[in-house]
């Protein structure tokens, strides 16, 4: 993969990229959720991809498909866990999800949107994100993340941060590899509700999956 670059270095749009490569190295071993606002689809994709390139070796990312099986996320996780063999040995990982706002189309078994049980799965399971020791980020726009706050209130209430970028154009000559910012910003929330001190060394890190699948 090859690198892609913020424009202006001294900008405050690279401070707040840099406070979400912090953010995640500083949650990696522990469950935190963060939620990040964009509303251009290509420059949210950029942005993941970035981190992505940023974070490795120390920390592999993972993108979570919610149209391969039912928008479970806390089902989708513990698959991975159980198949993915660098989880199985290794503790560094953060998890990205986006595209949520595709879930949009009717489901005839539940008669309703895979969207609407996407959000009751987060509520109803919730409790059981805190044994991940992973974070996670899930990607949304405006009107995603008030439905998010809104239909899934208690999960939400955990969101460690909540980064938001605003506009932003990604340069159409997209082999320059150059991404521009036009405007972004970060604010603060409270911290989560629950404490996060689950870390596991590599050693015993299988014995600890099963612990978190099946303790």
């Amino acid at each position: 993969m090859t690198a892609i670059t913020l424009q202006d270095k001294h900008s405050v749009d690279w401070e707040n990229y840099e406070n979400l490569i912090l953010s995640i190295n500083e949650s990696s071993g522990s469950f935190s959720l963060f939620i990040a606002i964009c509303e251009d689809n290509l420059a949210r994709d950029k942005i993941i991809e970035k981190y992505e390139f940023d974070l490795q070796p120390e920390i592999i990312s993972y993108q979570l498909n919610l149209l391969e099986r039912k928008p479970n996320l806390e089902e989708i996780i513990k698959k991975l866990l159980l198949e993915d063999i660098y989880l199985q040995r290794k503790t560094r990982a953060v998890f990205t999800v986006s595209g949520i706002e595709a879930l949009d189309f009717i489901d005839r078994d539940l008669r309703e949107t895979w969207q609407d049980t996407f959000f009751g799965y987060l509520q109803w399971t919730r409790e059981n994100f805190k044994k991940f020791p992973y974070p996670l980020i899930i990607w949304g726009n405006e009107s995603l993340v008030k439905k998010l706050a809104n239909r899934a209130p208690d999960f939400w209430d955990w969101r460690k941060e909540v980064f938001r970028f605003s506009s932003a154009q990604v340069d159409s000559q997209l082999s320059s590899d150059s991404l521009t910012w036009e405007l972004c910003g970060k604010f603060e929330v409270p911290e989560p509700n629950f404490p996060s001190n689950q870390t596991t060394s590599n050693t015993n890190y299988a014995e600890h999956i099963n612990d978190v699948l099946y303790g």
